[in-house]
């Protein structure tokens, strides 16, 4: 028994040396709650060495309080606010002991928030800000229709471009021990960022020739301010409620632009916009061929130019305008009889302008009167025979003294004719052909016979005597020019002009403008006439030639018959003043006046 003893004792000490030689236990806390924590019941795990014979654990705010503990711990109760330490002891009963701790904060207290400022109930902000107050770290932010979709966010906040519609503003705070804040809210809002509709419905849209055009437009009831403009590029708007809007004060020419502005209660604003042009210029017109005057031909074609992009009609009538669409030529669509005809052509410009050229003419199918008054028939021994005629007046006459094929030449004078050396024996022809304006012909003949054996013949009787021409008379009752307008800025605006003369007077027109070498338009410095012949009325007006002519402009009214003194009349246009008008004395075939005959 002594024996064992000793030998269990001799172990011991082996033991108790062993354990002397060895190291303090070894502890590790693997894991437990971050610092701060909302955690009041936090799990601590840890880790000690086989050596040690005995583990404690205290959760303590300064003043240890250590329970057995193993592997986890837990406090029990709930920790409350405040900061905090976990601490594990082991001891194997021989070394000191080995103590390893953790500090940590216990935070169960939420932070502060605060929404500050956002959008209106209504707004017209697609990206609105919104400002809040918060003093923990972290926030999320929703701006949605319903249904949350969080971001993180601070402040302020501005959402992505929002379309039109109702929203409402979340966010909520975080802090580092994971509190969380009730979720605040802005609103509902509503974002409405559409402006009215607006539209222009009516007016000019391009060129136009009036000076006071009139608008229509419409505006959608959300509009709580309609403004317009008419300008050459900066907008001066003035308020029109609509639905329409007119210049206040005549448009020069030149070109505008037309514009509505309509603002909703939020700021929402639409401008729309027609753009048009000014243009009073009749357009440029001449007619370049076809019958003026007596003509015989039933089936006139006329030819004419206008001005590029001008719509072009024509008429031929006999006092009435029937307009048909024409270009560039015109012919009668069926033979026309005698009479009096007026070709016309109408011309109107893209902005409405007008412009008209006229054309008189006679159809004349009938032949001239002419006969053969005297001269040999038969055989006659004159070698240098005289023939008298008669012909229509104003007929064009030419001879010919032949033997089969005729040679027409001017006869000797309009009365008579003669061979212009002495004939030789043989058959002759004598031709008279008389040819009217109207290119109408006639031709009369008388064959004879030259033979110098033969008897003297009878003395022809003497030709009649050609009167001598009278004295010219005046016009009566005498021309009668007129001139009606009104005074510009530039020159004057004639409203008509009109000539009373007798019928069957011939009147021709011609506008001279003034014009330098460096103005630019042509249309303005075109020479512009007009002409007609006065009807049974005693009157013919000029209305085409209604415009608005610069200082320096000339107008020329010549009144004339081929048997009569007719008018010339010259207007001068002066700023400021009535015209300068000078009225003299037409002599046929005269194109500039003289001073009219005493007696």
């Amino acid at each position: 028994m002594r024996a064992i003893a000793a030998a269990v004792l001799a172990l011991g000490l082996t033991l108790a040396f062993a354990a002397s030689a060895s190291a303090a236990p070894v502890v590790t806390i693997d894991s437990g709650p971050g610092s701060p924590t909302n955690n009041t019941m936090p799990v601590f795990a840890f880790t000690v060495d086989l050596t040690a014979i005995a583990v404690d654990c205290s959760i303590d705010q300064g003043t240890e309080a250590y329970v057995p503990c193993s592997g986890t711990y837990s406090p029990a109760p709930p920790l409350t606010d405040g900061d905090w330490t976990f601490r594990v002891r082991a001891s194997d009963g021989i070394d000191p002991e080995t103590v390893v701790s953790q500090s940590f904060t216990v935070d169960t207290v939420p932070p502060s928030l605060s929404v500050d400022s956002g959008p209106p109930a209504l707004t017209n902000d697609t990206t609105p800000s919104f400002d809040f107050t918060t003093d923990a770290p972290r926030a999320a932010c929703s701006v949605d229709t319903g249904a949350p979709s969080y971001v993180p966010c601070s402040s302020p906040y501005t959402p992505a471009s929002l379309a039109d519609g109702d929203y409402t503003f979340r966010v909520f705070a975080t802090d580092d021990a994971g509190n969380q804040t009730t979720v605040l809210t802005w609103g509902p809002f509503t974002v409405d960022a559409t402006p009215p509709a607006v539209g222009v419905t009516s007016g000019p849209d391009g060129p136009t020739n009036q000076q006071l055009p009139v608008f229509g437009f419409t505006v959608d009831g959300t509009a709580t301010s309609v403004e317009c403009s008419i300008d050459s590029g900066t907008p001066a708007f003035v308020s029109c409620p609509g639905p329409t809007y007119t210049p206040p004060s005549p448009l020069s020419d030149g070109s505008y632009t037309f514009r509505v502005h309509a603002t909703d209660t939020l700021g929402n604003a639409q401008t729309v916009v027609r753009r048009f042009s000014v243009d009073q210029d009749a357009p440029s017109l001449t007619i370049d061929s076809g019958p003026e005057g007596p003509t015989n031909v039933t089936l006139p074609s006329f030819g004419f130019t206008a001005e590029a992009g001008a719509r072009t009609e024509c008429s031929l009538d006999q006092g009435t305008a029937a307009y048909v669409p024409c270009s560039a030529t015109f012919a009668a669509g069926a033979a026309l009889p005698e009479g009096r005809y007026t070709f016309r052509v109408r011309a109107t410009d893209t902005a409405g302008n007008p412009a008209i050229q006229s054309r008189t003419f006679i159809v004349d199918t009938t032949p001239p009167t002419l006969s053969i008054g005297f001269g040999p028939s038969g055989t006659t021994s004159d070698s240098t025979p005289l023939f008298g005629f008669s012909a229509e007046g104003g007929a064009t006459v030419e001879c010919s003294i032949d033997q089969g094929t005729p040679a027409y030449g001017p006869c000797a004078s309009a009365t008579t004719h003669a061979a212009a050396a002495p004939l030789a024996d043989g058959a002759y022809v004598f031709r008279v052909r008389a040819t009217d304006r109207a290119g109408n012909q006639t031709t009369a003949t008388r064959t004879f016979t030259v033979g110098t054996d033969s008897p003297a013949p009878r003395p022809d009787p003497a030709p009649p005597a050609t009167p001598k021409p009278s004295k010219l008379l005046l016009m009566s009752p005498f021309p009668l020019v007129r001139i009606s307008g009104t005074l510009t800025a530039s020159g004057a605006r004639i409203r008509l002009l009109s000539v009373h003369a007798p019928r069957g007077a011939l009147v021709r027109v011609t506008v001279r403008p003034a014009c330098s070498r460096g103005r630019r338009s042509s249309r303005r410095c075109r020479v512009l006439q007009a002409s007609g012949t006065v009807g049974r009325r005693a009157v013919i007006g000029f209305r085409g030639l209604a415009h608005a002519y610069r200082s320096g402009t000339v107008i020329v009214v010549r009144v004339w018959r081929a048997d009569r003194i007719g008018k010339y009349t010259r207007f001068t246009i002066v700023r400021g003043k009535a015209p300068r008008r000078v009225d003299q004395c037409l002599m046929p075939g005269a194109t500039s006046g003289s001073r009219c005959p005493s007696g």
